[in-house]
């Protein structure tokens, strides 16, 4: 099946992250490396809630944004029939996380094993529905356009835990830290991956999911941080088949990370109660000719339990976010629609943070690896707080234009 949008960020990571094809044996190893990678560049024009105190007060209604990365990756075929392969993600830019993504892997009948800093199986194989440009709509996107007041991020989780956002919707505790992860073979339209991550702290990274601990180069990490969830295990099962007409895209995902340290902790004026970690989601895509339509649901508990007001512990840190989108595709063009709904519960008085994101799009084919894209976007955001206190809310639309190149 080729979706004719991007059916997940996911799977948008899968094909960009895909191993160049075999190369001729150096003199020194099996392996020769090759280049390729992505940039995308967009000029944003937005106007969003502005006044005395609110996030848009002080801020620009145009800017650029953009975002790349290199890919240094090659493989190679030995004479036992196993093929062996290397992938390296530079950022294009200077970041906290100079280098994302980081691994080998070996392939052959039994399928493929990844070793290294990589996303889980339960983040590869998640299908969310069709997206207008997977750089703002996908499941895991590249850039949020609207301003959030204080209250971005959860305050009861410390630097070791990271709590998931409410615009992020697929299993990412893990993020890119070291594991082991295999993907089986597809059969009858079926693949399986399983991964197995013993620590929540990718080497060198001070940002994202997780955090730097040493690891390899500082002994072994510790297994009493506060807020974080090590030995984490994800599964994730995808379907991609056609049945008669239908291209049918479907995956379910799921991640638990187990706590270290103690169940109660007091973080950043909070005192919660924190557990074991589950994230899920599931997915569906259905093509038909040049139309898609796809639905997904996701949930993260985030690990905590509840939060104590006085002597009574309420509320938790459970997000639960669904989305639709729709597509159609003919010759070079494609036309979207998306819609994005997130609660995630944060407060334990008060209201839960809430986002609606509305987006419709058009993308054009210049040629192989080359886009224009274009899209109208709408945000109605509410941050975790009193009802009567609105002050950081914010409703933004935005206008965006952009190229998107793969290489």
């Amino acid at each position: 099946m080729r979706p004719l949008f991007l059916a997940t960020t996911a799977l948008a990571a899968m094909a960009l992250s895909a191993p160049a094809s075999a190369q001729t044996a150096s003199a020194s190893g099996p392996v020769r490396l090759g280049l390729g990678g992505y940039f995308n560049f967009y000029g944003v024009a937005g106007w969003q809630d502005d006044g005395p105190g609110h996030p848009g007060e002080n801020r620009h209604n145009f800017d650029l944004k953009r975002e790349g990365e290199i890919f240094f990756t090659g493989q190679a075929k030995l004479d036992n029939g196993l093929v062996v392969g290397v992938d390296v993600q530079l950022e294009a830019e200077s970041c906290a996380d100079q280098i994302d993504e980081s691994y080998i892997w070996f392939q052959s009948r039994w399928g493929r094993l990844n070793l290294g800093a990589e996303n889980s199986a339960a983040y590869l194989l998640a299908v969310g529905p069709p997206v207008v440009d997977a750089s703002f709509d996908g499941q895991d996107p590249l850039f949020i356009l609207y301003n959030r007041g204080a209250t971005n991020g959860d305050p009861r989780i410390g630097s070791a835990g990271f709590a998931s956002t409410v615009d992020f919707w697929v299993p990412l505790t893990s993020g890119d830290s070291e594991k082991i992860t295999w993907l089986s073979p597809r059969l009858a339209g079926l693949r399986l991956g399983v991964s197995f991550t013993p620590d929540n702290s990718e080497e060198g990274t001070q940002g994202g999911q997780v955090q730097s601990k040493g690891g390899s180069f500082a002994g072994m990490p510790p297994d009493d941080t506060e807020t974080q969830w090590s030995n984490l295990v994800a599964v994730g099962l995808e379907y991609d088949e056609k049945l008669g007409p239908f291209d049918v895209l479907a995956g379910a995902s799921w991640e638990i990370g187990f706590l270290e340290g103690d169940e109660t902790q007091t973080v950043g004026g909070f005192t919660s109660r924190y557990k074991d970690r589950n994230a899920w989601s599931v997915g569906a895509t259905l093509g038909y000719g040049g139309f898609e339509l796809g639905a997904g649901y996701f949930v993260d508990d985030n690990g905590i339990d509840c939060t104590f007001v006085g002597e009574a512990c309420s509320g938790s840190g459970t997000q639960r976010s669904w989305g639709l989108g729709f597509g159609y595709a003919i010759g070079p063009w494609s036309v979207g629609v998306s819609y994005l709904h997130s609660v995630r519960n944060r407060d334990p008085v008060g209201r839960a943070e809430r986002l609606e994101r509305y987006i419709a799009g058009i993308r054009y084919a210049l040629g192989r690896g080359v886009e224009l894209r274009g899209s109208v976007q709408y945000y109605d955001y509410k941050a975790a707080l009193s009802a009567l206190d609105t002050e950081n809310d914010n409703h933004g639309t935005f206008v965006v234009l952009g190229t998107a190149l793969t290489f």
